[in-house]
């Protein structure tokens, strides 16, 4: 809970219209927690290793086809 204050207080320093209306508020807090979430994903289950190969293999692609 503590990052998701952290973060919500950098949002909303930076977009003062945040605080204005609610709805976009709890609308930033919905988002930051499902961003959260699906970065967390991968370090609870045993994706992580698969979805490191496949950027990589990715990053390594893309480099060879633009060069």
């Amino acid at each position: 809970m503590v990052g998701v204050e952290t973060i919500m207080t950098g949002i909303m320093d930076t977009w003062q219209s945040l605080v204005l209306h609610w709805q976009y508020r709890v609308l930033a807090v919905i988002a930051v927690c499902t961003f959260g979430f699906v970065l967390g994903i991968p370090c609870t289950t045993q994706v992580p290793s698969f979805m490191i190969n496949q950027s990589v293999d990715r990053i390594v692609s893309c480099s060879l086809v633009a060069g």
